[in-house]
């Protein structure tokens, strides 16, 4: 059958009924149903990541928030290796303290630096200012309550001591 008595078969019926397995009607049909399967394909892949981006989200905060009510925990565990004079208890109290470290750790949080370092506000809250002039301007001298970040996702902030150094004016 010729091209253009397809082409009126399937404008007359919008089917093709040519017997010829080659037409060209046949053809735009499968490459139609081409197109619509990879437009699906890929909606689906987007629909993944989507998906899994949320359920990765809501397992970080999941972590987060649990994480967070057991921080005061943490901060007493290490006040009290501060105050406890006794070596066996002393002993004891390190590995709680170690342990508790290595959980937060295995769930990808981390200890935020701060001693020594220049002070960043994306990390650290000042909490007082001491002045040094042996120091930078902005060094971080003492930790009064340590800082925790799942990736770059701060969980608490670091409060800290910092210097600053005054300025001396000559007369």
């Amino acid at each position: 059958m010729s091209k253009n008595n397809c082409e009126k078969k399937l404008e007359k019926e919008n089917v093709c009924t040519c017997e010829d397995c080659a037409c060209e009607c046949q053809k735009e049909d499968k490459n139609e149903y081409l197109e619509m399967a990879q437009r699906i394909q890929a909606e689906f892949d987007n629909y993944r990541k989507r998906s899994s981006d949320i359920v990765r989200t809501a397992r970080n905060d999941g972590i987060i928030d649990a994480v967070t009510r057991f921080l005061p925990s943490l901060d007493a565990i290490k006040k009290a290796k501060q105050m406890i004079t006794d070596e066996k208890t002393l002993e004891g109290i390190e590995l709680i303290d170690k342990e508790f470290t290595n959980s937060l750790k295995a769930l990808g949080i981390e200890e935020i630096e701060a001693l020594g370092q220049h002070f960043n506000p994306s990390f650290h809250n000042v909490i007082a200012v001491k002045t040094d002039n042996s120091l930078e301007d902005g060094t971080i001298t003492d930790v009064f309550q340590a800082g925790y970040k799942i990736g770059d996702r701060v969980i608490r902030y670091s409060q800290v001591i910092i210097n600053k150094i005054e300025n001396k004016k000559e007369i």
